[in-house]
């Protein structure tokens, strides 16, 4: 765990989200080694017909094959195939040079895939387990990359984030179409880098922050094929992903207002999604989003001194909104935690600068008001480059109207800061 996401060190909450989820690969960065297109590589896998990690039934006799995924979303089929064992396991050797790979099984009328990443130009890749989950992974990463451009790409650590076991149950019974669901994935992570980009967070920083992504995925997609400690590889995953940006140099608060941007959108440009994909989408984001903010206030907490015993609640409160998230069963639940996050962010404020109740009554009446136009705004925008723009609004005319609510104080900068994150869900 990195000091720059404070929070992460005592989260183990993180695998009640993250646990059941199923990791494919990484993104087709320009910055890695392309692979040797003179060069064969090998790789391994198992087929099974069944979404768990444990309990997958083994699927023998199956045909495998590589098919190469451009930054486009098309795919072509390389050469090579072969067969699976009695195990459902498989060698193939390919002359694919793709950096991103989808590898398919077929057996009659079964099929799966799954996504290979070759990162490092190896001549032997190991691959995670096929399973209705990577299935419902590739296709999603396959559609999103066919909506990419190249100021917003859809990597396939953002599908691993988004498509979790209920998402791949809702595309696989088709209550959700792996195309609705690459659709709300990519307007996600185009509202993400959209207010990046819009806050002045330069394309080296993103670039950072997609390398990191790639270098997570591959150790997660060697340590799961090797069977070598799923909880300890997915918590690794999910920390690095909660902190990407900040560890490429961007400030806490730009990352979590982005993270937050993000939720924004699949909570209300997504309602093509059937209503289970749509919440365990959501829930997915807001995670991140209570991840980051959380760490921003308590970023600020400590960096404004003599906060201490504030800061460590700030931690804690933060802990228990990223469970109270994992955990919740509706939209009306994930609110319920975020306001309860904001009460506590509001009583540790007061504390901490000796807030009195009739300043803080004049900044929950201004709070309000901005929350409400905000939230209309939202619930009527119909694009990403809206939800951006009101996000980047909002947060500006609050800090400027709370700073002005506590011109007395030496401190407003600081509060407006902080009561304007907490308050941005």
């Amino acid at each position: 765990m990195r000091d720059s996401l404070p929070l992460l060190k005592s989260i183990p909450v993180l695998m009640l989200a993250f646990g059941a989820l199923t990791i494919t690969g990484c993104d087709d960065d320009s910055s890695a080694t392309d692979p040797d297109p003179d060069s064969e590589t090998t790789i391994s896998g198992r087929v099974t017909d069944d979404s768990g990690f444990s309990k997958a039934g083994d699927v023998d006799d199956a045909d495998v094959r590589a098919e190469e995924i451009d930054e486009d979303g098309n795919r072509s089929p390389s050469s090579g195939e072969t067969t699976t064992d009695s195990d459902g396991r498989y060698s193939l050797k390919t002359d694919a040079d793709a950096r991103v790979m989808i590898v398919t099984a077929t057996k009659g009328d079964f099929s799966s895939e799954t996504i290979v990443v070759n990162h490092v130009d190896s001549d032997a890749v190991a691959a995670m387990d096929m399973n209705a989950e990577t299935r419902a992974e590739a296709r999603v990463y396959t559609e999103a990359k066919r909506m990419d451009d190249s100021a917003q790409p859809v990597t396939a650590a953002d599908v691993a984030m988004y498509v979790d076991a209920e998402t791949a149950t809702r595309i696989e019974s088709n209550n959700s179409s792996d195309a609705e669901v690459a659709t709300a994935l990519h307007s996600a992570v185009k509202g993400e880098l959209m207010y990046l980009s819009d806050a002045n967070v330069s394309s080296s920083q993103i670039e950072s922050a997609s390398n990191a992504k790639i270098a997570a995925f591959a150790a997660l997609q060697a340590d799961i094929a090797a069977g070598s400690g799923t909880s300890g590889a997915l918590d690794a995953f999910a920390s690095t992903m909660a902190d990407v940006y900040v560890d490429a140099g961007v400030d806490h608060t730009t990352s979590a207002e982005a993270r937050q941007t993000a939720s924004l959108v699949i909570t209300n440009l997504s309602g093509n999604l059937d209503s289970s994909a749509r919440l365990a989408m959501r829930k997915r984001a807001e995670l991140m989003a209570g991840l980051s903010t959380a760490a921003a206030i308590e970023a600020e907490f400590r960096a404004e001194g003599g906060m201490e015993s504030e800061a460590n609640a700030i931690e804690s409160a933060g802990i228990t909104l990223a469970a109270s998230i994992a955990g919740a069963s509706t939209d009306a639940e994930i609110e319920d935690a975020w306001a309860a996050f904001e009460s506590e962010t509001k009583a540790q404020l007061s504390a901490g600068i000796t807030l009195g109740a009739a300043l803080l009554q004049t900044v929950e009446a201004s709070l309000l008001s901005l929350k409400t136009s905000f939230k209309d705004s939202i619930a009527a925008a119909s694009s990403v480059d809206t939800v951006v723009e009101l996000k980047a609004e909002y947060h500006a005319d609050a800090r400027v109207q709370i700073q002005n609510d506590l011109s007395t104080l030496a401190n407003a900068e600081f509060a407006a800061r902080v009561l304007t994150l907490a308050s941005a869900h």
